[in-house]
């Protein structure tokens, strides 16, 4: 019996040690953001990302029996940060496909003008993350989140969605839809 409880013990501490492992695309870069990072500077963010929280609760892994593979999102309206002049302007109209596990860069562009700005979005275990911040270590896995909903596979729209990554989005307008692969 005491054996069968200390190996319980170690199972629990090998899983809570695994759990706080935290991935680039976690923290939202790509890998290819990552490795243009300084060794420096990758440890630097690993160390910020453990001190403000190893699991925070916004990123625990929830099982789904969803299973959504892909979405398609689409941003109607809004304010963004948009630069080079890093002006708060409305942006045009943008659907991306985004598949479990992957992350996109969501193109926004002036409705007038010619500044435009990246969204950045990680669709992982059925949770949509958006605009990180590469400034503010309680928002470098996303500042706004969505999980995953029986009315994604209709499609469902979040108005007022506020961030407070790099896109800076303002009173804007999502639709989340689960596509079928």
């Amino acid at each position: 019996m005491l054996s069968r409880n200390v190996l319980m013990g170690q199972l629990l501490i090998v899983g809570c040690l695994l759990g706080c492992a935290h991935t680039p695309e976690r923290l939202g870069f790509s890998d290819q953001e990552w490795a243009q990072l300084s060794e420096a500077k990758q440890a630097q963010i690993l160390a910020n990302a453990d001190r403000v929280s190893p699991r925070p609760l916004h990123d625990r892994i929830v099982p789904s029996h969803l299973n959504i593979q892909q979405l398609k999102v689409t941003v109607h309206s809004g304010k963004a940060y948009l630069w080079p002049k890093k002006v708060l302007k409305s942006f045009k109209p943008v659907t991306v496909l985004i598949s479990e596990g992957a992350c996109r860069s969501i193109p926004l562009k002036a409705q007038q003008g010619v500044e435009q700005t990246e969204l950045k979005a990680c669709y992982h275990h059925q949770r949509l993350s958006l605009d990180p911040s590469p400034w503010q270590v309680e928002y470098q896995s996303g500042s706004a989140f969505f999980h995953a909903s029986l009315l994604w596979l209709k499609g469902f729209q979040y108005q007022h969605v506020n961030t407070q990554g790099r896109a800076h989005l303002v009173n804007a307008l999502l639709s989340i839809q689960g596509v079928s692969i």
